[in-house]
């Protein structure tokens, strides 16, 4: 299943530890030296640095989260590796070096010395991590050949998409419920799911439940959301592994396969909303339900039953965002308003 990444750029250069072996079995007693190991490749010399680019593949929208792989062959000895990288990125990321003998089983490196943690940066300015695989926890000195990557949580590697109910619209799966707390949809297509302020991961529980609570145990509204997300809400999206949010645009197709009707709001199992209809008799019908939304200024929910607001994306400015809203009469799907109100999120993937 595809996701939408974040493209990163890596590029490491590598200092290259070398292989250890014996002069000859008569000079073991008076210690061994160092030096690369001939392979089949041009860069089989002495005393280099090996660059290694990485290249990182994405898969639409974030803009959501990128995977780097590193392709190269190191052989070291028990001794600190230096890796020097670039990294391009808006949104804060907590890398992880891996290892592999194979290219299939990948190990965390955990004897790193660097910062890992809520990294950015522009791919211009040079940032360095030391792996020490002479001292790598409870496995102790590891050495032979390697190559290496480097991955963040929401990369492919490390989280499977999850697998639920779609109808298919124009070229996007479009998710059968709401979202409800971050990473979980709604049990049925009628629940409301829960209710968030833009670009914040924070789920506010559904209507009727009382008093204000969020998904992390708090009750203070955020009455302020000033930001630059050039690139939407792509930082900590609240959507599982292998799906997000819906762009601007993409909201604006969604609205051309609405269900005209004559009169008031459709229903389904006694719930407002609106039905969208893909065009295959194949497939069940869309179903949004007219959830409401929370207010601006302190998290008041209203217009449960008669209106449906769903965010995209995609900011409008530092304090506003686009969403797709719906009464009995009209669906528009390119309204703007603050990024405070709370609305509901309806998450798509890719085919």
């Amino acid at each position: 299943m595809k996701k939408l990444y974040h493209l990163f750029r890596y590029k490491l250069q590598v200092k290259l530890p070398r292989f250890c072996f014996a002069k000859s079995p008569l000079q073991n007693l008076k210690g061994i030296y160092c030096k690369v190991r001939p392979y089949n490749s041009p860069f089989s010399t002495f005393n280099f640095q090996l660059s290694i680019l990485i290249f990182a593949f994405y898969l639409l929208p974030t803009a959501a989260f990128a995977q780097a792989t590193v392709t190269g062959v190191l052989y070291s000895c028990p001794e600190k590796v230096t890796v020097t990288y670039n990294l391009n990125s808006d949104c804060p990321v907590n890398l992880t070096l891996q290892y592999s003998h194979d290219c299939v089983a990948w190990t965390e490196a955990i004897e790193v010395e660097g910062d890992l943690e809520d990294q950015t940066g522009t791919g211009t300015e040079t940032k360095t991590i030391i792996w020490n695989n002479a001292d790598e926890g409870d496995d102790g000195v590891i050495f032979g050949k390697f190559y290496f990557k480097v991955t963040y949580p929401g990369s492919d590697d490390l989280q499977e998409p999850v697998e639920h109910d779609y109808v298919q619209i124009g070229p996007l799966k479009w998710a059968t419920t709401n979202l409800a707390e971050p990473y979980t949809f709604a049990a049925s297509p009628t629940d409301t799911g829960w209710y968030y302020q833009w670009s914040i991961n924070v789920g506010w529980r559904p209507y009727p439940n009382t008093p204000l609570l969020n998904s992390d145990g708090g009750s203070t509204w955020i009455t302020t959301i000033n930001n630059n997300m050039p690139q939407g809400w792509v930082c900590d999206q609240p959507c599982p592994a292998g799906w997000r949010l819906p762009t601007r645009a993409e909201n604006v197709t969604l609205a051309n396969y609405v269900v005209p009707v004559s009169s008031g709001l459709d229903r389904l199992n006694g719930i407002n909303g609106r039905f969208f209809d893909s065009g295959d008799p194949c497939q069940p019908l869309l179903f949004l339900p007219a959830a409401g939304g929370r207010d601006f200024s302190g998290g008041s929910l209203g217009s449960v039953g008669t209106y449906g607001f769903y965010w995209s994306s995609t900011q409008s400015s530092t304090t506003s965002a686009y969403y797709l809203s719906f009464v009995s009469t009209s669906v528009l799907p390119s309204n703007n308003d603050g990024k405070t109100y709370g609305f509901s999120v309806r998450c798509v993937s890719e085919l």
